[in-house]
């Protein structure tokens, strides 16, 4: 993958604890068993 379009993915990050905010990183928090 190049680096020039790393701008171009979107991360989503989900965890059931609060994490740190990353740039680029969609947070979502909560349990997604339910």
């Amino acid at each position: 993958g190049n680096a020039d379009h790393a701008t171009d993915v979107k991360i989503v990050a989900v965890d059931l604890q609060a994490m740190a905010p990353l740039p680029g990183v969609t947070q979502i928090q909560g349990d997604i068993t339910k």
